[in-house]
């Protein structure tokens, strides 16, 4: 609030200590243009004095001020009002922008008058304005109108904002209304009001947008009925922005559309005097800087009988599996249309709905095999037309889903493998996703998965999901069957543990190959010689020893073949461990023994771990009597007559 005393103007009576003073609600106010707007004060005086005049200005000059209920400027818009007498409100109606000034209340009494100097209401009376960035858009980018003030209103300082095109009011309540992306149909002229102020908008403000053509319609004109002779014009529209600088006329000859413009670049096209020739269909394609486009065929038929034949559909949008679709076939026939029949197209124009001959066909539940061009054909008794076609494209979620494998045929570990989804979806899948069989996370997405470089671990069963935003399908799995050369060859033994001489041991010989090893063989060395094939010709995973021999020992290994390699495993040790055997004892030196002599006796003995002790015996009597050494040899220093005897020795090997 503003409160102030000012100097007061006595005009009569005794001067008094009192004081007189005027305290306004606000300091400033701002409000629309058009809109009402209260400025309101509270005045205090002293008690002895009487108000005899009220008032509110906006000018002055040296005391003298204008009482704006006398000002021609607010003739019938301005009105003071009171609740007590000790305030005053004053009511400007139909606001308008050179109503922006400072307002200020003035009371008078026998004694006084007050209201020159100290500051009063400043009143900012602001219209509303469409800013537009950028003013100039083409379709698909983003364009933001904002509603603007000059200053913040003080009644709603936060106000709700409504949005009008072309005057009919839109859903925004923003004071911004964003376009993105902006279509040609948002183009037009835009204002925007506040929310309680709907009658006050804002100026129009216009949007352009660029666009290529759309909406592209050849049309006839006709001068009288299509008599030879007559003057037929061909017409084409379309809606631009800029607009069409090029238009390009098409007639079918034959299976194709050829160009007949000869040079001529017009929306029209001419028939001075029409032959009989100039029957069929045509078309014109528009093109300016943003684009071409091309128009439906229409069929000029030189006869006066059905001309503008059309298909509509209902309902518009999207037209979804199972739903209701009617088509309505419409014609300029004169006289009227007869009869009606309804054609498609597929690998060419059939004639369907036998016996329909109404202007409508009705799909109950329309199905995605009735995805098709269709059109009318019209008869008035004199001549026919048909329509030009319309596309019914049925929606529906991913059917048919199946994979194939690429190349065809044998996959031989190394080499690339490609997996392709295929499945029947409109609109098309726009979601892949590839599993593979017992793994829980995908593989991969994307249409085609291509594995490089493939290797065992990836053999297996692919399937693929499919999905678009009606639904999803996964296909049934394929095996991806990935062949490799025998790897990971093996050899083992059982049982495992120590092998003894007279046990039946079995090597078995293990591969990992696709396809299965077809035939292994056996090869072993023994002493450091040479490999060398196992001459019983197995061809058997195992190799069998009922009852190994000591001879036995040596290294094996074994060769898996597939067909298509082979593999050979490493090398397995067969230590067969055997007890003592050949024992037998020489006598060094040689030849004759002496008394004295030193001779030397030597234990010797195959086995299998070696000997780990030896016991000597000799023979006295009918008796062997040990000597309780344990060593390999017997060692006489100086042999005496006493040591004849028959000697031999014992060989333990644990």
């Amino acid at each position: 609030m503003v409160s102030g005393i000012d100097q007061l103007h006595f005009v009569s009576g005794v001067v008094g200590e009192s004081c007189m003073n005027v305290t306004y609600t606000h300091q400033s106010i701002c409000a629309l243009k058009g809109s009402t707007v209260d400025i309101s004060c509270f005045y205090t005086h002293p008690s002895w004095h009487n108000v005899t005049e009220v008032s509110w200005f906006s000018k002055w000059e040296t005391g003298v001020t204008n009482d704006l209920s006398l000002n021609p400027e607010y003739a019938d818009r301005v009105e003071y009002h009171r609740q007590t007498d000790k305030d005053s409100t004053l009511k400007i109606t139909d606001l308008r922008e050179r109503d922006s000034t400072e307002y200020k209340f003035r009371f008078k009494t026998v004694h006084a008058e007050w209201g020159y100097t100290f500051s009063g209401t400043t009143l900012s009376v602001t219209g509303l304005q469409v800013a537009m960035t950028p003013a100039t858009v083409t379709e698909g980018q983003r364009v933001t109108l904002d509603c603007r003030t000059i200053c913040t209103l003080t009644d709603n300082p936060n106000p709700s904002y409504i949005w009008y095109k072309l005057g009919q009011r839109l859903t925004n309540q923003n004071n911004s209304l964003i376009l993105n992306p902006v279509s040609s149909e948002d183009a037009g002229r835009y204002s925007c009001a506040v929310e309680g102020f709907e009658d006050l908008h804002s100026p129009e403000e216009t949007l352009t947008v660029k666009y290529g053509p759309k909406n592209t319609l050849a049309s006839i004109r006709l001068s009288d009925e299509i008599v030879e002779g007559s003057s037929v014009t061909l017409t084409c529209i379309s809606d631009a922005n800029p607009p069409v600088d090029k238009y390009t006329w098409y007639k079918k000859i034959g299976a194709h559309y050829q160009s007949f413009s000869h040079g001529n670049t017009e929306l029209q096209h001419v028939f001075s005097h029409i032959q009989s020739s100039d029957t069929g269909e045509y078309y014109c394609e528009a093109r300016n800087e943003m684009g071409t486009h091309r128009s439906e065929s229409i069929n000029i038929d030189v006869k006066y009988g059905p001309k503008s034949t059309l298909v509509s559909v209902s309902p518009s949008g999207d037209i979804v599996e199972g739903s209701s679709v009617t088509l309505t076939c419409s014609s300029d026939a004169n006289p009227p249309v007869q009869s009606y029949a309804w054609y498609k197209n597929g690998s060419a124009y059939q004639s369907i709905f036998y016996g329909n001959t109404e202007p409508q066909q009705v799909f109950s539940q329309i199905k995605s095999s009735d995805s098709r061009q269709y059109y009318c054909w019209v008869s008035n008794g004199i001549s026919t037309d048909r329509s030009p076609s319309l596309d019914i494209d049925v929606k529906y979620a991913p059917k048919s889903t199946s994979v194939s494998v690429s190349p065809s045929g044998e996959i031989v570990e190394g080499s690339s493998v490609t997996l392709t989804c295929s499945s029947d979806a409109n609109p098309p899948v726009d979601k892949y996703t590839w599993y593979k069989k017992n793994v829980t996370s995908p593989k991969a997405s994307g249409q085609s998965y291509s594995i490089t470089n493939i290797i065992s671990e990836d053999r297996g069963e692919y399937y693929c999901e499919t999905e678009n935003k009606y639904g999803r399908l996964t296909s049934s799995p394929v095996f991806v069957d990935v062949q490799y050369d025998p790897k990971n060859t093996s050899v083992s033994v059982s049982p495992s543990g120590e092998i003894v001489e007279g046990s039946s041991v079995t090597l078995t010989c293990s591969s990992d190959a696709n396809p299965p090893v077809q035939r292994y063989s056996w090869s072993y060395k023994k002493n450091g010689g040479d490999y060398q094939r196992f001459s019983n010709g197995n061809t058997e995973p195992q190799q069998v020893f009922n009852q190994i021999k000591s001879s036995a020992t040596g290294d094996y290994y074994c060769e898996a073949w597939n067909g298509m390699k082979t593999g050979r495993s490493e090398s397995i040790n067969i230590d067969v461990k055997y007890g003592p055997k050949n024992t037998s004892v020489s006598v060094s030196p040689s030849g004759e023994i002496v008394e004295g002599s030193s001779v030397t006796l030597t234990c010797s003995s195959d086995a299998n771990p070696p000997v780990q002790s030896y016991t000597w015996y000799k023979k006295i009597g009918y008796q062997s009597v040990s000597y309780g050494i344990t060593g390999p040899q017997q060692v006489f220093n100086q042999i005496k007559s006493s040591d004849t005897g028959e000697y031999y020795c014992e060989a333990w090997n644990g």
